[in-house]
């Protein structure tokens, strides 16, 4: 029996995707990023969209999604400006959706982005251009400070050994710090979160599980802390390994919730 996250899965009426192709909302199924279809697997967002629903009090409401992640993506392309590409789609891809269903309002923003910016010379910058960057999308997309902003550590099996990784743990340490840096912002820790051998991109299961961990803190952030058995999942602790605890291990969007 398939999981309920393999793409074979039913279809949930209550979730949406606003699709890639065509511009259009639609059920959400696997994949729900296009950006690099030969790639385009099981993600973390109907994962998330679902943990919502069962947190969020029941109104009969649905979760829209607005997939707008690119793989491989460098900071600056995310940056309001000149080569911020990525940005201006973004925020065209969310007023687009939200003019087809005047009913939905923002929810939030899922973010998890970063390994490229790991090396030495990227990272150097990173610290102080992420809070600007991600304040300045709030802005863009119409949310403003107050918006719920979820952030997500990188894969803790990372070869920092690699050049191109080398400052990953420089990278990961201003993820985390947004949620101090930013109002109205949470992180996932990845810990524990296996990878599908490269040492770079989440399996599927992990996928699975970062959803659920996101939703954890976006529930936080939307209504305050859960209690009793319905509770969200509870997070590890944020423990990124140093470049020198990685050595010998041999252990990506941007994702905009609309809930109406």
């Amino acid at each position: 029996m398939p999981s309920p996250e393999t793409p074979c899965a039913a279809l949930d009426e209550r979730i949406h995707c606003f699709a890639h192709r065509g511009d259009e909302w639609q059920a959400a199924a696997h994949p729900l990023h296009q950006d690099k279809p030969a790639k385009a697997g099981v993600g973390m967002g109907i994962t998330f969209a679902r943990e919502l629903l069962t947190h969020l009090p029941d109104d009969g409401g649905s979760i829209g999604l607005i997939p707008c992640a690119f793989g491989g993506s460098e900071l600056e392309r995310w940056e309001e400006g000149p080569k911020g590409d990525l940005f201006d789609e973004c925020v065209r891809r969310v007023k687009a959706a939200l003019s087809q269903e005047t009913t939905c309002k923002l929810g939030g923003i899922l973010w998890h982005q970063g390994e490229s910016d790991a090396s030495v010379s990227a990272a150097a910058t990173y610290t102080h251009r992420l809070p600007a960057a991600l304040d300045a999308l709030r802005s863009a997309v119409g949310g403003g400070p107050d918006l719920p902003l979820v952030v997500g550590e990188l894969l803790y099996a990372i070869d920092q050994t690699n050049s191109d990784y080398a400052a990953s743990a420089d990278v990961n340490a201003a993820i985390v710090s947004m949620r101090q840096t930013l109002g109205k912002c949470g992180c996932a820790s990845a810990s524990g979160l296996g990878h599908n051998g490269d040492r770079l991109h989440f399996d599927s299961q992990a996928q699975v599980e970062f959803g659920r961990r996101y939703a954890s803190e976006m529930i936080e952030l939307m209504v305050g802390p859960a209690s009793g058995a319905e509770a969200p999942v509870a997070q590890p602790p944020f423990s990124f390994p140093s470049k020198e605890e990685s050595a010998g291990t041999q252990c990506e969007a941007t994702i905009i919730a609309v809930q109406d």
